[in-house]
């Protein structure tokens, strides 16, 4: 059986869908070798073309640079048996014809390509991953606003109604579209991350960063953007700053997007603020290794896969009571869920203080909870059946 995932960007510009798409062909591919699965994007001057689009979506706000951030080396060493190509429009309409099966994401932009620009009758049935939550919990941006009515609107949803399944990774998903929409098709599977895999990269790949072990290290990392909750990642460490633990603490940012300006500015400003960027995945464990636990501060998730691994390692994970969050955060277990920037910093300190939470059984509780043996065999049959 040969399936195509397709996402419109290059692996090379790094996110989370790609480090999905990487992880789940590449696992699937190992596992089932009966599967022929290869990742498809467009090619660099098609997908130029294909911004425009969303930097109108985005009233110019997207950030638009599609520099490499990835090394093309590693991204293969990781697919394995899987394979990767890049396509302009025409060829990929062509290529796409010979799989079996597509799978997507459920981003408005390709659900539209799919739907009413190619059509369904001329591609293979498509599977629809929910990657992109269909409803934005807290709302401030007019864009916010606008996406959940565009996600809501008539031919979204007739668009979603023609896929053979839609995979969905966290529980709210699952019930909004089937109880609000009436769609049934829908199996929720979490994603299948190897926490021992991810682990044992500490010992590969060495950033050449060095760390104050004196102080409580709190890592962030994730994209620079409205989702993420920049504002109130800054209102929170300017509370705690306030406070008797600002001086106990140094805050680790780790991220690139269109509001990366503004991080570096407020970091200058905090002496115990340290902002680095856009760093490679194949980095990202021994930063992990190197923190005492993790803060999320996004306004909305899909299933995030920092706070997976931040929990690799045994962090303690606070993060709002939001959906994907919730699904792998319980409170007082492996972490916080709050509701607010005020309980926000309440756990913070708390933590600071004294941290109750015992790495190895964070680390116990998170491979139980998502054993990735099991999720990869859901996957396998959600694409056979």
């Amino acid at each position: 059986m040969k399936i195509a995932f397709f996402t419109y960007t290059r692996l090379e510009y790094g996110g989370g869908v790609a480090k999905y798409y990487i992880e789940t062909a590449s696992g699937l591919a190992k596992r089932y070798k009966n599967l022929k699965i290869d990742i498809i994007s467009f090619e660099k001057k098609t997908l130029r073309k294909f911004l425009l689009l969303y930097f109108l979506y985005f009233f110019g706000k997207q950030d638009m640079d599609q520099k490499d951030k990835e090394n093309i080396i590693s991204i293969k060493k990781k697919l394995g048996f899987a394979g990767y190509y890049q396509y302009n429009f025409k060829s990929l309409l062509k290529k796409l014809k010979g799989y079996d099966l597509i799978y997507t994401t459920n981003n408005l932009l390709e659900v539209m390509l799919f739907k009413y620009l190619i059509g369904y009758r001329h591609i293979p049935p498509i599977v629809y991953g929910f990657h992109i939550p269909m409803y934005y919990e807290f709302t401030s941006s007019l864009q916010s606003k606008i996406h959940n009515l565009l996600y809501r609107s008539p031919l979204y949803i007739k668009a979603l109604k023609g896929a053979k399944v839609l995979h969905v990774m966290n529980t709210f998903d699952e019930d909004i579209i089937k109880d609000k929409f009436n769609i049934h098709n829908v199996k929720k599977i979490y994603y299948a991350f190897n926490f021992d895999q991810f682990a044992k990269v500490v010992f590969e790949y060495k950033p050449p960063y060095k760390w104050n072990k004196l102080r409580t290290n709190i890592l962030w990392t994730g994209r620079l953007t409205e989702q993420k909750g920049i504002d109130k990642l800054f209102e929170i460490i300017e509370g705690v700053n306030a406070g008797k633990c600002g001086k106990k603490i140094i805050w680790n940012i780790f991220g690139d997007g269109e509001l990366k300006d503004r991080v570096r500015a407020f970091s200058l400003k905090h002496k115990n603020v340290s902002f680095f960027g856009y760093v490679e995945n194949r980095f990202m464990a021994d930063i992990m290794n190197k923190c005492d636990f993790f803060i999320s501060t996004s306004n909305w998730e899909s299933f995030p896969y920092n706070i997976l691994e931040a929990q690799a390692f045994g962090l303690p994970v606070v993060c709002f009571d939001i959906s994907g969050c919730n699904d792998i955060v319980k409170d007082g277990v492996n972490g916080y869920l709050v509701t607010d920037t005020a309980e926000f910093k309440k756990r913070i300190n708390d933590i600071v203080i004294k941290n109750k939470f015992k790495k190895e059984k964070i680390r116990n509780y998170i491979v139980s909870r998502f054993n990735f043996e099991d999720l990869f065999s859901k996957m396998y049959r959600l694409f056979t059946e």
